[in-house]
């Protein structure tokens, strides 16, 4: 079920999202093309472009592939950061003659391409494009849902671990899931390799050890070579795990022979992706200086793009979820973060400081290192496959530390569950209204000018109640009574109904 509705989600935004949509998605459509037809190295070619108001010269790739493939570039660029719906986009033909088609991720990975590139031998045009965009849906929706299983499985509060995962979860990552584009399987495949891997160092659950294992190997080689950052995302999951890890599940572990060959499998495919990384240099560059202070005071203020662009920022980046969905997200980040840090002990408490200052520190490294060569080109949703660790260890710790009986832990997801359901629906319908009718034209829905297949009516209300199925398992146990707490109209001193014991002595009154 969980895989139903996760890629229910990530599918309403593969077709309500319009052709090339997404961020770099005609580069990502023409490189799964040409792995798919067995042509993995193109032919180098140097582009002049800019980013920013930067000039930089971007090393290409260049492939053989059906005509309409070349139609992709600049498609998008009439309403593009402007205030025009996608109707004024050309349309894109089904040319199935051969000719040159240019792609900036020439020199990535095939490791992701091979799984969303197969649909375009059997169609052309605009359904190829939805056929691959649903491709990595269902790859996105398969770990997600891996992920909330392994939440599931916890034996203590796991509806408290299940609110981790849909947090982390977020409408970028539903959104770029159901795009061509490596980001969102990476940022999937990132969540359920932390799940996996604190759910073993955390809770000692000997009988559970070889299939969360699987799991977070499975993870661990996808997020290792879909992207050059993959070691570190990897690395932090493992570190943050060891920090919190419980000694009993860690001394299992450490004597299972299944470890020793996982951390094998890890080493090896680390290696490949180190290799291909050195074997496919970048020659791009930029005709411009930028100073380590100019780059640093630009990493720093961009910090709020970087939290928008991990909660939500669709199209080509030009456009932001509205605030309810921001609020929302944002406190609920806070307030269990705030749970985790009132209630953990010390070892937890540094993971979860240690991770939160990892993500305001690795931009800033990450620019002062590539800005030189690539500009400055750092993006929120680049973070993800790190940052959703932080919901679901401040989940993990609340789960492990509040008593089950405890207000947060019956109330949370109640509260929690509702809310993000509220705040995703809202995302998705407000990127419809965007690529429909424009950034601020005030037409009704009825009448937008673009409109995806089959109607925007049918996917907002797939999206609706798939948003909302996926949190109602986290609904049941919410009216469970608070020890201690009179249930509303009874006396003080008298018995409890469902416990027959006294709530509260009664408080003697003087004469």
């Amino acid at each position: 079920m969980g895989f139903l509705l996760f890629f229910t989600l990530a599918g309403a935004w593969s077709i309500a999202t319009p052709i090339v949509g997404s961020p770099d998605e005609p580069s990502h459509i023409v490189r799964a093309a040409a792995v798919a037809r067995g042509e993995i190295n193109g032919r180098e070619v140097m582009v002049k472009s800019s980013v920013g108001w930067i000039p930089t010269v971007f090393a290409n790739s260049q492939f053989d592939l059906p005509e309409w493939y070349s139609e992709l570039e600049g498609n998008n660029h009439c309403y593009e950061d402007n205030l025009n719906s996608a109707a004024c986009a050309p349309k894109i033909s089904n040319n199935t003659e051969t000719a040159p088609a240019t792609t900036a991720a020439g020199r990535y990975n095939p490791f992701y391409y091979v799984f969303v590139g197969w649909p375009s031998l059997l169609v052309a045009g605009p359904n190829a494009i939805y056929l691959m965009r649903l491709a990595s849906a269902a790859f996105t929706a398969a770990l997600l849902a891996s992920a909330l299983v392994t939440a599931a499985e916890w034996r203590r509060n796991a509806r408290v671990v299940k609110i981790g995962v849909l947090t982390a979860a977020t409408p970028m990552v539903l959104f770029l899931g159901g795009a061509v584009n490596p980001n969102g399987v990476e940022s999937a495949a990132g969540l359920l390799a932390w799940t996996a891997i604190l759910s073993m160092l955390m809770e000692h659950r000997p009988e559970l050890l070889r299939r969360r294992l699987v799991r977070a190997t499975v993870a661990m080689v996808i997020v290792l070579e879909i992207r050059p950052l993959g070691p570190i995302w990897i690395a932090g999951a493992v570190l943050t795990g060891l920090i919190v890890a419980d000694r009993q599940a860690l001394r299992e572990i450490l004597r299972s022979t299944g470890v020793r060959i996982s951390a094998g499998i890890g080493v090896l495919a680390t290696a490949l992706a180190l290799l291909w990384s050195h074997t496919h240099p970048d020659h791009s560059y930029i005709d411009a200086h930028l100073g380590h202070k100019r780059i640093l005071h630009d990493t720093i203020i961009q910090s709020s793009d970087y939290f928008h662009g991990m909660i939500g920022n669709f199209g080509w980046l030009d456009t932001p979820a509205p605030f309810l969905t921001y609020l929302i997200w944002g406190g609920v980040l806070c307030a269990i973060g705030t749970l985790a840090l009132m209630y953990g002990k010390g070892r937890e408490i540094f993971a979860v400081l240690g991770t939160t200052f990892a993500l305001f520190i690795i931009p800033i490294v990450a620019m002062l290192l590539q800005a030189g060569k690539l500009g400055e080109i750092w993006q929120g949703r680049y973070l993800l496959p790190l940052a959703v660790g932080l919901p679901l260890l401040t989940a993990m710790v609340i789960s492990r530390r509040l008593p089950e009986s405890s207000l947060p832990q019956l109330r949370l997801p109640l509260t929690v569950g509702v809310s993000l359901a509220m705040a995703n629906v809202a995302a998705f319908y407000w990127a419809l209204r965007r690529n429909g009718i424009g950034n601020v034209n005030l037409q009704a829905m009825a009448k937008m000018d673009w409109n995806p297949p089959y109607g925007w009516e049918l996917w907002t209300v797939l999206y609706l109640v798939a948003a909302f199925a996926l949190v109602w398992p986290l609904l049941g146990r919410t009216v469970q009574r608070v020890p201690g707490v009179p249930a509303a109209g009874s006396q003080p001193g008298t018995p409890d109904a469902t416990t027959g014991q006294e709530l509260s002595p009664r408080i003697p009154v003087r004469p």
